[in-house]
């Protein structure tokens, strides 16, 4: 993994504080434990063959599991635990703060390493065991993953007052976010159902987006609930349109058949007793000792 990242012998040798023939070396060994070449050179570095590529996802794993399993039996006991949870571009631009109240009052003390990314992306980080818990939309029916709590939101399109109406949507220019952003598939949804095919502006941030629109440059598909000032303050007015308002929950996914950590419970636990407005889905199975007890 380290050669992987570093894209080079020396690189690595010079991160694991080892010779750059032990590194080789150990390369070598490997190579011929699954009887395959791992890399091959790239001027003066290397790159990964196809199968280095699907070794390093599993040895991702492999050390991700490590991990868990020293803090189950180890780290959690002493109290040090650490959470590590994804949370959706959208929903951490309008919820972090609700996402981490608390945290610091939870007893044991546990630490969270939050990841920001795209949807498709943090269901990939979810499925490979980078992370403990997802927040994020409801997952693919066809994923490995469970909804543990949910919590509404409904999709609304704005523009500025005045602007485009429900009468000329097809029309107007739509801001929308990246490929593989859950806001941009309910986005088109919208558009599919107008019948046409508006001229798209790709902008990578609903905050972004939502500034834009009330500047006059398009209308777009935003959370309810992160318009809700703007529309008070007639900054934004909102727009009928086919199929909205859109109901598209924020989920917490975990993957299926797993009993949650300590850590990743207690702050289950929290989320759920806070005013964030998640509630219960299932009852996830339980292991481990307690975190939360003393908040």
């Amino acid at each position: 993994m380290t050669v992987a990242e570093a894209g080079s012998v020396r690189g690595a040798a010079d991160r694991l504080v080892v010779t750059q023939p032990a590194v080789s070396a150990s390369i070598a060994a490997l190579e011929r434990q699954v009887a395959t070449k791992l890399f091959e050179r790239t001027g003066r570095g290397v790159s990964l063959t196809d199968e280095g590529s699907a070794l390093v996802a599993y040895a991702r794993q492999i050390l991700r599991l490590v991990d868990e399993a020293v803090a189950v039996v180890g780290g959690e006991q002493s109290g040090a635990a650490t959470l590590h949870l994804g949370v959706g571009l959208a929903i951490a631009q309008h919820l972090t703060g609700e996402l981490l109240a608390g945290v610091n009052d939870l007893k044991p003390r546990i630490s969270v390493e939050l990841e920001v990314a795209n949807r498709i992306r943090i269901w990939e980080m979810l499925q490979g065991r980078e992370l403990d818990l997802a927040v994020t939309a409801r997952p693919p029916a066809s994923g490995d993953f469970r909804v543990l709590a949910e919590r509404p939101n409904e999709m609304i399109v704005v523009s500025r007052p005045g602007g485009v109406w429900h009468d000329r949507l097809g029309e107007a220019t739509w801001l929308v976010r990246e490929p593989g952003s859950g806001t941009r598939a309910c986005a088109e949804d919208v558009i599919a159902r107008l019948g046409s095919d508006p001229r798209r502006v790709v902008i990578g941030s609903n905050m972004a987006i939502q500034t834009a629109a009330e500047a006059g440059v398009g209308v777009a598909l935003l959370p309810a609930d992160a318009v809700r000032p703007a529309l008070a303050a007639r900054a934004l007015a909102r727009a009928d349109a086919p199929g909205t308002p859109m109901s598209r929950p924020w989920c917490v996914v975990a993957r299926t058949g797993e009993a949650l950590s300590a850590a990743a419970r207690g702050w289950l636990d929290l989320l759920l007793e806070s005013a964030a407005g998640f509630v219960a889905v299932e009852q996830p199975p339980r292991t481990g000792p307690d975190v939360g007890a003393g908040r």
